[in-house]
């Protein structure tokens, strides 16, 4: 028996004999075709990355043997990304404000954040892909809700999104002075204008 390119081969005959084992990793029997050239397992669901590693034996016709051994590195799955907008918040017309993508999380692929207006809302962010895009609030006469939607999608194409609310609060009422006005006061009292 001998070895040609790490592949097991017999010059005459054939092998009819094809043991696989796992010798390290975790444990559990994962072969399908163990007694076969070519075997087929079933990975394990791991947290962290693990090795796996089996050896082949081959027996030939003539009693021969020879034996090999592969690696086999187990990663986690990809898992799906988790949005976070951030918290609701009230601003004040004319207020800048920065929404929230910072708590977002992936398994350690790098996020592309996506922020979109919606229900309406057309307003500009400064830049839309940023973790923490700003904007400055317009002026209103009543209590306007703003709504926003975050989407990251991780380096596997996997996506998530989150809503937030941004609640714009008119500004304080500006106070006129309405000139012509009757103004009272006691004789010698002076008055404020």
């Amino acid at each position: 028996l001998g070895r040609h390119g790490g592949c097991a081969f017999v010059p005459e005959g054939e092998i009819p004999d094809y043991r696989w084992a796992q010798i390290a990793g975790p444990d559990g029997d994962r072969f399908r075709d163990r007694d076969e050239g070519r075997a087929r397992f079933d990975a394990p669901r791991v947290s962290e990355p693990q090795t796996i590693r089996f050896r082949l034996t081959v027996e030939d016709n003539d009693g021969g043997q020879d034996s090999a051994e592969i690696s086999i590195l187990i990663v986690p799955p990809n898992q799906d990304p988790v949005a976070n907008a951030g918290p609701d918040q009230e601003v004040a017309g004319g207020q800048t404000v920065v929404l929230e993508g910072s708590a977002s999380t992936d398994d350690g692929d790098e996020l592309a954040y996506e922020w979109v207006g919606t229900r309406g809302n057309y307003i500009e962010l400064n830049d839309a892909s940023a973790v923490r895009p700003e904007f400055v609030a317009p002026r209103v006469s009543r209590r306007t809700d703003f709504r926003f939607r975050l989407t990251v999608t991780d380096e596997q194409g996997r996506c998530d999104s989150y809503p937030v609310v941004i609640r714009v609060l008119p500004g304080p009422a500006a106070h006129h002075a309405v000139a012509g006005s009757a103004l009272h006061r006691s004789s010698g009292k002076a008055g404020i204008l």
